[in-house]
């Protein structure tokens, strides 16, 4: 399942967030968070788990580099069961991670194998830095393309 489109929300007194209606039933019993780039909180399903944590798992257990960024992975991963309204409870440290502070609003965004949950501000303020001509790379047909054979992506 790819996952689009954003929703406003607030963090409830008991750290709660909604998965968005549309998706409840991709997350079924169980959902996975991660610290994400852009100081995001990622959350995945099972189908984008496995996506995400696929490269980690080729990693050999036997370097040391290796074992650490798997280890930072894995430990920095909490799996959260949504309750009966389809909320997340979201553990603090991920809400200071994300900058959610006092006013508890955010933002649930799809980023095709998971969603994220942005600091309301934060995504506002990307947004803001989305001006009409960054629109214009999705109506770039060389962004889309395949890359042809031989030829090594930049």
């Amino acid at each position: 399942m790819e996952f689009s489109g954003y929703w406003e929300y607030s963090v409830d007194d008991r750290n709660r967030v909604p998965i968005p209606p549309f998706y409840r039933e991709a997350f079924g019993m169980k959902a996975l968070l991660v610290p994400g780039p852009d100081r995001v909180i990622e959350i995945y399903n099972e189908e984008g788990w496995e996506e995400r944590a696929a490269p980690l798992k080729k990693l050999p257990m036997t370097n040391p580099q290796a074992r650490k960024k798997v280890r930072a992975f894995y430990a920095n991963t909490a799996p959260v069961v949504p309750d009966g309204q389809g909320r997340l409870v979201i553990p603090p440290r991920f809400l200071q991670y994300a900058g959610i502070g006092d006013d508890r609003k955010v933002v649930v965004a799809g980023r095709r194998n998971c969603l994220e949950i942005w600091n309301k501000a934060a995504w506002d303020e990307q947004l803001f830095e989305l001006d009409e001509d960054s629109f214009d790379i999705l109506n770039d047909p060389e962004i889309f393309a395949e890359p042809e054979m031989g030829v090594e992506a930049e």
